[in-house]
C-alpha cells in the first residue's frame, strides 16, 4: 500500500551502443541485461565490460541538495573544476 503508483509506471528501455553510457540516479530501480555484440563493428576484438560506480547515496528528501552534509559541494569547489575548461 505503501507504493500504490508502482502498479501504474511503465518500464523504460535503453541500450547503450559502445563507447556510450548510462548515468542512473541514485535510488532508481533498475534491471540490467549486458553483453557483447558479435555482429558489431567491433567483433573482431570480443571482450566485454559493465562497469558501475556506486556514490554515497542520497540522506536528504529535496532534490536541489540531496546530501545533508556539504562535503560534496566542498569537494567540487576545491577541485576547481570549472576553471580547468
Amino acid at each position: 500500500e505503501e507504493f500504490m503508483s508502482f502498479k501504474k509506471a511503465n518500464p523504460g528501455f535503453v541500450e547503450v551502443d559502445v563507447n556510450e553510457m548510462l548515468y542512473l540516479p541514485s535510488g532508481w530501480f533498475h534491471e540490467v541485461t549486458s553483453f557483447n555484440v558479435l555482429d558489431s563493428e567491433e567483433a573482431d576484438r570480443p571482450g566485454h565490460l559493465a562497469f558501475n560506480y556506486w556514490m554515497h547515496p542520497p540522506d536528504n528528501d529535496q532534490f536541489d541538495k540531496p546530501y545533508r552534509s556539504s562535503f560534496w559541494n566542498e569537494d567540487w569547489s576545491l577541485r576547481n573544476v570549472e576553471e580547468r575548461k
